[in-house]
């Protein structure tokens, strides 16, 4: 099958999309003076929708009509956009998209009180508008992403830190919400156990590569270019794969103590980032790997080019 551009995939389930944009909106709107120059900021601040987009490719795959699929999409990309306002404040991050973040411009009590006033909205559309195990799956999702920015936080600085414990963070904090999308939009659509366990692994190892590529680039890449500030997670005191493996293969030196420009040019001599960015394509592969399982259609083929436009942020 013929490669899919970005745009064309999205294209694919343009309508969709456009459906979970007003929902959001509606679910964010506020005519309150003070509150609604704070809503409207946080929607400006949208990505790509990529979660919502996953969810939807699942249900075009299985030819799912029933509008919980942008229930589905929209509760947990308001999940999404909570934990982007708690990082930020944990972060103490200025930049969000390009933009103000939320905590710089209103401080950091309205950032977390917004933050757990939109968790509680995704609920409710979940309460509402699904079945009781996809609730349960979003919310242990929710309970993940917690705790492993919690093991995160503790291990801040832990020159010890191993690839399989750093991994294991990662499968919480970015895969677990990302299986969701995928494994919650399979169980809407009735499909059977097997077809279920193949999406949320899909979106498990999606969601390591996508990440480990994320690690890469806060390393490598430039405000310019993801629109947020770079070399944070150094300044958070947060052991990532490059750096885990640096350390690795350079067991004298700490990373911490060194600038930037050091690090990218070790981390590029000695091989730690081709290793990360080999190990995010290993994911990404598995990830697609996982799909063998459905039949051909445009759609399946969609959920292989995500994966694989993922890849191409940096060339893994």
């Amino acid at each position: 099958m013929s490669t899919i551009k970005p745009l064309e995939i999205y294209g694919l389930i343009a309508d969709d999309l456009l459906l979970v944009e007003n929902e959001l909106s509606g679910y964010l709107c506020c005519e309150n003076r003070t509150l609604g120059p704070l809503n409207d900021h946080i929607l400006s601040l949208s990505g790509k929708r990529l979660r919502p987009a996953l969810v939807l490719l699942v249900a075009k795959m299985f030819g799912y009509k029933d509008k919980a699929r942008i229930h589905l999409s929209t509760s947990i990309e308001l999940v999404h956009t909570a934990t982007l306002l708690h990082d930020d404040v944990i972060d103490e991050a200025k930049m969000r998209r390009f933009k103000e973040s939320v905590n710089l411009r209103w401080g950091n009590k309205t950032a977390i009180l917004t933050g757990d006033a939109i968790f509680a909205r995704a609920i409710s559309i979940l309460a509402n508008h699904t079945q009781g195990e996809v609730l349960s799956l979003v919310a242990r999702s929710v309970e993940e992403v917690a705790t492993g920015e919690i093991e995160q936080m503790i291990r801040s600085y832990d020159l010890n830190l191993t690839e399989a414990e750093y991994l294991g963070i990662l499968s919480k904090k970015t895969g677990s919400l990302i299986s969701a999308c995928t494994g919650g939009m399979a169980i809407l659509a009735s499909s059977c156990a097997k077809e279920i366990a193949a999406l949320k692994q899909y979106g498990l190892k999606f969601g390591l590569g996508f990440q480990i590529i994320d690690d890469c680039l806060d390393l490598m890449g430039t405000e310019e270019e993801i629109g947020k500030e770079t070399l944070n997670d150094k300044k958070q005191g947060r052991l990532t794969l490059p750096f885990i493996e640096l350390k690795r293969r350079l067991p004298k030196i700490d990373p911490f103590d060194m600038n930037r420009e050091e690090v990218k040019k070790l981390a590029i001599e000695h091989g730690a980032l081709e290793y990360a960015l080999k190990k995010a394509k290993l994911y990404l592969d598995e990830a697609k790997g996982e799909l063998e399982l459905f039949p051909a259609s445009i759609y399946c083929q969609a959920l292989r080019e995500i994966a694989d436009y993922v890849g191409r942020r940096m060339g893994a």
